[in-house]
């Protein structure tokens, strides 16, 4: 006899048994059945709710953030009301639909509405399913049933009428797309799988709780058993009271279970969770805070942005870009359609560094302001903050270690560039001659343990050097690109008034452009100074640069007004010389200079973009040692340090009357006299890098200064 209870069991048995395929109407029915697919609404719905701007696309690359948007164009009509004969169809609805089909089924299609001269005036939502033909290499076209397959007779579309937003197919790289919800197949099959049955018990679909078998008994005896059961068995003061079955063969059998004995609310919420997890979505956003707290809750919001909506938006952005605007309205591609940033920042984290920087003396009070959101001041924000009682940290503020060298001689760095391009080298009869000389007229140490000292001092020096060249080269290449501005200003200005261009140069670069660059560069000087005196201090054993005094602090503010202003002005009289004579050899005389004055801020552009690469290297380069030896002297003369010594990297790059002062060692408060050559003219330089000396004697210079105590 077959078993009654397999029967009744038969009888509640689910016959699906696969995972919904991509891009099936069982799939995108299951988004509005299925509690799972949450996951893709909280998609959809805030990818939709992001708005477009369109920008000009140069300036959009250039700087994202000063980009300028463009208020009005055709394109924000179309994706504000992409449906005019369907009004319940909005631009926010249409996104929503291709946001939703994406995440989905990897693919979601828009059908192009063109007016009989081309031009398109909507954009029809086009279901996946809908779709049964991709273009082809031999069918160019789309073969799509407006209605579904149900729908009638299906169209055929051109390739350029329809935009496809599609989630590529490993395996077919050319056929349909395929979304990352089928991954999840299995888990949505058990979910309702889990919900039929509990909807099930409770709308009481026919299936017993239990069974009693009687096999000796009728009808009437059967109805005895159950009234009998009742009256014995229902209520609560009869739980757990046994039940007696009189009669040959008579026994009991449960076949019914509730959720919580078949785990269903354990594997539910496990499933939940799963497929939250397979999108990416914190709990947070889904309502589920048992193991949240006020961080993680905070931070959901900005998770879910930055990584998971990002990613939509940067999809649909480059969709459109090039399948409607690029195509339709801009075919020069001279705009750009971009959301709107909407991971919101770490307002406290971004307060800290611009703070950080402001006080380092790295940025000014206006790059401040526009950082927190503000209006640059234009009557005096374009300045560095350097208090006396306020000392900027070296970029590099961790402390490097002097190596051991008495076991381990120290290995030069391989350097293959010449130090001063068309410097000869002096004959071997010259250098010994000076050599000789100057060796009789000042003390020297000669011994291979003072070589291998300095060895240890210079490699540690130059690693600091190196490390803060970035911000002077970044400081120049931002001095060069304002001025490069304010020259083409000029140039324009001078040709509309047909005035003379290089006197017109001429009169740009004064004292207020000289004061603009010391402002450009003043939190470069600083920290040069500000690493140099910490390089001091260990070599003066100190702890480090908060040590440093006040008096040190002031030295180095009156080194940037008065050796720094120096310098900015002879870096501009050398661009201004530059300019002019680069702008004279342009100018064809006797046209009209308005005709000319796009070649000729092409020449002073040319000019500047070569000045942003190499001269902006080469004062890096020069201006992080010399900066760093003259914060190193300011503090042995307020430590009181009597003595001073040259060190020189002997290698084949560095300037021959700088190599035979290696060793050499003078009072404090004297100058260093560095002989002439048939090369180069003499100098009396108070550290290496002396802004003083004249430019062959500074240029590309890696000596150093350090302190020296006579025994």
């Amino acid at each position: 006899m077959k078993n009654p209870l397999e029967s009744i069991k038969n009888l509640i048995r689910k016959t699906w048994s696969q995972a919904p395929s991509s891009a099936s109407r069982d799939l995108l029915e299951l988004y509005h059945t299925s509690p799972r697919l949450d996951a893709v609404r909280i998609i959809a719905n805030k990818c939709a709710s992001t708005e477009l701007f369109l920008y000009k696309k140069t300036e959009y690359r250039k700087n994202k953030n000063k980009a300028e948007v463009i208020e009005t164009h055709d394109i924000y009509n179309l994706l504000e009301n992409p449906c005019p004969a369907d009004r319940e169809l909005t631009g926010w609805t249409i996104r929503y639909f291709v946001f939703a089909c994406y995440a989905l089924v990897g693919e979601a299609y828009l059908l192009k509405i063109r007016q009989p001269n081309g031009k398109v005036i909507g954009l029809q939502p086009v279901a996946p399913s809908w779709v049964v033909q991709t273009p082809s290499a031999t069918a160019k076209y789309w073969e799509i049933y407006p209605l579904g397959t149900a729908g009638g007779n299906s169209i055929f579309v051109p390739v350029e009428d329809v935009i496809c937003f599609k989630d590529i197919d490993l395996n077919d790289p050319y056929g349909r797309g395929r979304g990352t919800s089928e991954a999840i197949g299995d888990e949505i099959q058990t979910d309702e799988y889990s919900a039929k049955y509990a909807k099930n018990l409770f709308f009481n679909d026919a299936t017993p709780s239990a069974i009693i078998y009687a096999p000796n008994g009728n009808k009437e005896t059967a109805d005895q058993i159950k009234q009998s059961w009742l009256q014995k068995m229902a209520g609560f003061h009869h739980a757990k009271e046994p039940m007696v079955l009189t009669g040959e063969g008579s026994k009991f059998e449960k076949i019914a279970q509730t959720p919580t004995e078949l785990d269903f609310v354990e594997s539910r919420r496990f499933l939940r969770d799963s497929a939250n997890e397979h999108f990416h979505i914190p709990p947070e956003i889904m309502g589920i805070l048992q193991n949240s707290n006020r961080s993680t809750i905070d931070s959901a919001e900005y998770l879910l942005n930055k990584n998971v909506l990002a990613d939509y938006l940067r999809m649909f952005e480059r969709v459109i870009n090039s399948q409607l605007l690029w195509e339709e309205f801009d075919k020069e591609q001279v705009l750009i359609l971009h959301h709107e940033n909407n991971i919101s920042e770490d307002i406290e984290q971004k307060l800290k560094i611009l703070n950080d920087g402001l006080s380092r003396g790295v940025l000014t009070v206006n790059d401040w302001r526009i950082g927190m959101g503000f209006e640059a001041d234009e009557k005096g924000g374009d300045v560095y903050l350097r208090g006396f009682g306020q000392f900027e940290q070296p970029f590099n503020s961790e402390p490097i270690e002097l190596p051991e060298t008495q076991n381990n001689p120290v290995e030069l760095p391989d350097l293959d560039v010449s130090q001063e391009e068309g410097e000869k080298e002096l004959s071997e009869e010259e250098y010994n001659t000076i050599k000789k000389n100057y060796e009789s007229k000042y003390k020297m140490l000669k011994s291979d343990a003072d070589k291998e000292r300095r060895k240890t001092i210079w490699k540690v020096f130059d690693a600091r050097a190196t490390s803060i060249e970035e911000p002077f080269r970044k400081s120049m290449i931002k001095a060069f690109t304002k001025q490069n501005e304010l020259v083409d200003e000029a140039i324009r200005k001078a040709c509309e008034e047909n005035k003379d261009v290089p006197t017109a140069i001429e009169n740009l670069f004064d004292n207020k452009m000289d004061e603009a660059l010391k402002h450009t560069l003043a939190g470069a000087f600083i920290n040069g100074l500000t690493v140099g005196a910490e390089h001091g201090n260990e070599l003066l054993n100190k702890k480090g640069v908060k040590e440093i005094s006040d008096e040190v602090r002031r030295l180095f503010n009156l080194w940037v007004d008065n050796y720094g202003l120096e310098l900015c002005r002879d870096m501009n009289n050398t661009t201004k010389k530059k300019l002019r004579k680069a702008l004279s050899e342009s100018i064809e005389r006797g046209e009209d200079l308005r005709k000319q004055v796009k070649a000729l801020i092409e020449v002073a552009d040319d000019s500047f973009a070569e000045d942003k690469k190499a001269r902006a290297t080469l004062i890096a380069r020069t201006e992080s040692c010399s900066t760093m030896n003259a914060g190193a002297m300011e503090l042995y003369k307020a430590e009181g340090i009597n003595y001073k010594e040259w060190i020189s990297v002997q290698d084949d790059r560095t300037r021959d009357s700088h190599l035979l002062m290696d060793g050499t060692v003078v009072p404090v408060t004297d100058k260093f006299e560095v002989p002439a050559t048939s090369q180069t003219e003499g100098a009396w330089m108070d550290y290496a890098g002396d802004p003083s000396a004249p430019a062959g004697q500074v240029c590309n210079c890696r000596c150093t200064v350090a302190p020296f105590v006579m025994m």
